[in-house]
């Protein structure tokens, strides 16, 4: 092997050590509805850090949304996976579609338990106010803007068009 191949080796495993990882359900309310959401952090950084909220889509919290705040978390972001839906509230198709529906056609709702996630966010010793972002999966998608709609000063709100399942069309 080359002094090179043993360099990056080397680095690799600085990474990789350093995460300490530590993910755990939240629970929280908002209008009398018990919501569920998902926290994860790197315990090894010391300090604050830009924060992330991220919004599910039709179908719940789920899997996938976990999946991408440990992603984040791996990259040093402090992340809150929101819910929107409430505790246990986790529809199929083609019932998610009618549980979407009722947000979309009332956004104050959506809007109210998006900005509640945000304070379980910011209230979180770890995350540097000034520096929030918020990203939304489809559904998720429409529901992150309600945050900057309210006036919310965010750094920076993402829609994407990801399937939000886990299969190999994910990465």
């Amino acid at each position: 092997m080359t002094k090179m191949a043993f360099l990056l080796i080397g680095i690799v495993s600085v990474f990789q050590a350093g995460a300490a990882i530590v993910e755990k359900t939240v629970k929280y309310e908002q209008g009398g509805a018990e919501l569920e959401g998902y926290h994860a952090s790197d315990d090894e950084l010391e300090g604050k850090r830009p924060g992330v909220l991220i919004t599910h889509q039709w179908t719940g919290l789920s899997d996938y949304q976990k999946l991408r705040a440990r992603m984040l978390t791996e990259m040093g972001f402090n992340v809150f996976a929101a819910d929107v839906y409430g505790k246990g509230v986790r529809p199929q198709p083609p019932e998610s579609g009618e549980v979407a529906g009722k947000y979309k056609k009332d956004r104050k709702p959506c809007s109210a338990r998006m900005l509640a996630g945000l304070e379980v966010q910011k209230s979180d010793e770890r995350t540097a106010l000034g520096k929030l972002a918020a990203i939304g999966y489809f559904f998720g998608g429409t529901g992150v803007l309600e945050p900057a709609r309210a006036g919310v000063p965010l750094q920076g709100v993402v829609g994407c068009r990801d399937s939000g399942y886990l299969d190999e069309r994910s990465f």
